[in-house]
């Protein structure tokens, strides 16, 4: 007891020190990224739990997989290319734009510090799964897949899918009128990553599971509800316009 006593001791004062500083608007560049969650601390058995494994190499959904890729491919437009290449990079901005320029990390910096903690927990989670099932982007495994661009790490689960649909799922909960916005946009980057040949179909319908399940244990985190209690409290203002899903 005394044990767990100090660990939130010194734990708490860390979150709200957190909170007090300005964040970023985007997520941290690759250079930066997380090296340790946030919110959650997850055994690699409970992460493994929280998505089933991605299709069996040669198996009959991995071939219906790679046949919905070069579907997407033939479908490509000039304008779902120029949108997979401006999602090419994850940042939390890009689901952000949503809410509107009004919305910045100098007048709401609780909600954005908020928001770079709940992408911590989900990009850790992410990447170890990555790691763990290290299934191949499409066009490695397969030639006829003609990419937009190249990624270096594992396919599934998306992490485009899972980081914009946690940052939608946090977003709703201080934008309620935007929900219905903020998803669409999430499933917008998410299907740019099929349309660009670097993800199956499968890894970014589990990416966006995976989003909504850590982000339901975030939600369950009595420290994100304090965080979140402020960072409500301090956005005050209406956004100005919404932007369009596919902004």
């Amino acid at each position: 007891m005394k044990v767990k006593l100090l660990i939130l001791v010194f734990i708490l004062p860390l979150a709200a020190a957190s909170l007090a500083k300005a964040q970023n608007m985007d997520a941290p560049p690759a250079s930066a990224k997380p090296t340790t969650p946030y919110y959650l601390a997850l055994t690699p058995e409970q992460e493994r739990a929280l998505i089933p494994p991605p299709p069996a190499k040669g198996s009959a959904p991995d071939q219906q997989d790679l046949a919905d890729v070069l579907q997407a491919q033939a479908a490509r437009t000039p304008a779902l290319v120029a949108e997979a290449m401006k999602d090419q990079t994850y940042q939390n901005s890009l689901v952000i734009s949503v809410i509107g320029p009004d919305f910045t990390a100098a007048q709401d910096p609780a909600a954005f510090a908020l928001l770079n903690h709940v992408y911590e927990d989900i990009y850790m989670i992410t990447l170890y799964l990555k790691n763990y099932y290290e299934r191949n982007r499409p066009y490695v495994d397969h030639a006829e897949v003609k990419y937009l661009f190249t990624d270096k790490s594992y396919s599934y689960p998306s992490g485009h899918a899972s980081e914009s649909e946690v940052m939608a799922d946090c977003l709703a909960l201080l934008f309620p009128s935007q929900q219905a916005a903020l998803h669409a946009r999430a499933t917008a980057i998410a299907q740019s990553r099929v349309t660009a040949g670097v993800h199956y179909p499968s890894d970014i319908k589990e990416g966006a599971v995976l989003g909504d399940e850590v982000f339901a244990l975030i939600e369950a985190s009595p420290v994100f509800q304090k965080n979140l209690a402020i960072a409500q409290a301090q956005v005050k203002h209406a956004p100005a316009s919404a932007q369009p899903p596919g902004h």
